[in-house]
């Protein structure tokens, strides 16, 4: 490392606590697939489609959507506070409704049933994290568990209130190994990491992991290794409520599941267990390759 990129780290080091390593590069400035580092060393970055980035760097139209919403005086966070309507100088509505509408209308090739409702969340894990709670409320629901009362006599008459005491928030979740979904709550379980980053994120749900199928894997012996996991090893503990996946994994490097077996793995889940169903984390940025993979193995319907 040059000067002022070793000189920048260090006093990151000494001021940021992190639980990742990075590779020593600085960014100062970006363009397209291109970016220049603290030291005018310029790159061409190959995950520029990738993530947060997947636009690449400084896109001209997201550049300008943005300068033109700070300068409206309008800027508050599209989750919170309120609500906002105004136009590009195009002609395009900005608000969380339109928005809204525009999401559910592409999530419809994946997700064709009618009164959908979009949350908007700050993270992919916070998402993560509320998919398993209503996985788990419908799990309730569906056995006639649901009690309102029996809720509000547990969080709101005593000082203390421990998920692991008390049976019915007790739940399962299911997921393939090598998997990244978040790093806080029930995502970050369903995330491959070291066994002391495990310690701790809850007290009232387990999860099974399962090997990603791939073109050799015997799906006979597969799936009677998945009824194991669940009847012997998850159900002792909870019921499971719902199957996490992701149908391109990025954890590690580039992970393709076998699309014939995960569908085999989805319609068994689905039919035999009656689990809730939740791919996550479709990116367009694969191309085709992505996007017909979930709708060739939910066909019309994910839950």
């Amino acid at each position: 490392m040059s000067s002022k990129t070793e000189k920048y780290i260090k006093r990151e080091e000494e001021f940021i606590f992190t639980t990742t390593l990075d590779d020593g590069l600085v960014l100062r400035t970006g363009n397209g697939v291109h970016f220049v580092d603290l030291d005018d060393r310029e790159y061409i970055d190959a995950t520029s489609q990738i993530s947060l980035l997947d636009l690449g760097y400084k896109p001209k139209e997201v550049v300008r959507f943005i300068t033109e919403q700070m300068q409206s005086g309008v800027h508050s966070c599209i989750s919170a506070d309120w609500a906002f309507v105004n136009k590009t100088s195009d002609g395009i509505e900005i608000s969380r409704a339109a928005l809204a509408e525009k999401l559910i209308k592409i999530s419809d090739r994946v997700m064709p049933y009618p009164n959908k409702r979009v949350i908007f969340e700050v993270s992919g894990a916070t998402a993560v994290n509320a998919a398993a709670r209503i996985a788990a409320i419908t799990n309730l629901r569906q056995k006639g568990k649901w009690n309102t009362q029996k809720l509000g006599e547990l969080f709101l008459h005593r000082n203390i209130f421990i998920p692991s005491h008390h049976d019915p928030f007790r739940f399962s979740l299911l997921g393939f190994k090598n998997a990244f979904h978040g790093r806080h709550g029930e995502a970050k379980l369903l995330t491959d990491s070291r066994a002391v980053h495990y310690w701790g994120p809850s007290s009232s749900c387990a999860v099974g992991r399962l090997d990603l199928p791939t073109g050799d894997t015997n799906m006979g012996f597969y799936l009677n290794d998945v009824a194991c996991l669940i009847e012997e090893r998850l159900s002792n503990y909870a019921p499971v409520v719902a199957f996490f996946f992701e149908p391109i994994q990025g954890e590690g490097g580039i992970n393709i599941p076998d699309a014939e077996g995960l569908r085999q793995l989805v319609d068994y889940l689905r039919s035999s267990w009656g689990f809730i169903l939740l791919p996550m984390k479709f990116n367009r940025v694969w191309g085709e390759r992505v996007r017909c993979l979930p709708v060739n193995i939910l066909a019309s319907s994910p839950i």
